[in-house]
């Protein structure tokens, strides 16, 4: 009888430090990520995403540097924004009716 309680608890502290290793990598990714201007975050941009969600990976809002079309219209609409620090890095962003199409970065590392 002895020797299976045995065998049960050994399985038993396995399993636990199982789970806490996998709760510690889930924690680790979630803490990893800090919105900013970085070639890591550049790479999260996807088409498609919306202004609002660009400005969460980048941690601001860009500058508009130029529109086309009317906003809210039935026609095409297009923006474009910019990120950047001079002569550290450029971001450049363009939306089309509010959906993120095109990206161009320099000087990210």
């Amino acid at each position: 009888m002895y020797k299976n309680l045995g065998s049960l608890i050994i399985v038993c502290g396995l399993l636990l430090s199982l789970a806490a290793c996998n709760n510690s990598t889930e924690t680790k990714t979630e803490e990893t990520f800090k919105p900013g201007i970085t070639l890591a975050n550049y790479a999260k941009l996807k088409e498609g995403m919306s202004y609002q969600e660009v400005i969460n990976v980048l941690g601001s809002k860009g500058k508009l540097i130029s529109e086309i079309g009317t906003k809210n219209s039935n026609g095409s609409y297009q923006a474009y924004y910019v990120w950047d620090k001079e002569n550290k890095y450029r971001v450049t962003v363009k939306f089309a009716n509010d959906k993120l199409r095109t990206t161009e970065q320099i000087g990210l590392d």
